[in-house]
């Protein structure tokens, strides 16, 4: 529907950006289960990180329910391509899902840019 549309309404450009934020949240959600299955597949460079570990371990004082929370962050800061560092992917598989992302990302901007500059 949103790529048959004959002109671009407010509805299409709604519909656009309901499905950018749920790819950036899909996303958090597998790079939640990552960090969760490897604690080692992220380099959290957090004061609030530093002080968990501080206190026994990333793992200890309920970290593992911030892990999506920050996933997430981490999944917004790549689909907009900031890069703020605070959080970077180790292993193989966190660089190789950040890198698909990333990808995905500019090939959905180019599409929906594409056909909103036809359909105006």
């Amino acid at each position: 529907m949103l790529f048959v549309m004959d002109r671009v309404t407010w509805d299409t450009i709604s519909a656009a950006l309901c499905i950018y934020l749920l790819l950036a949240v899909m996303w958090g959600m597998v790079y939640s289960v990552v960090a969760n299955l490897d604690s080692r597949a992220f380099a959290y460079n957090l004061a609030e990180v530093d002080a968990m570990n501080a206190k026994g371990g990333p793992r200890s004082n309920g970290f593992a329910d911030q892990t999506t929370g920050l996933a997430t962050y981490f999944s917004f800061v790549t689909m907009t391509t900031l890069g703020y560092g605070d959080i970077v992917p180790r292993s193989s598989v966190a660089r190789t899902l950040a890198m698909v992302q990333a990808v995905g990302r500019s090939r959905l901007r180019a599409t929906t840019g594409a056909h909103t500059a036809r359909r105006c």
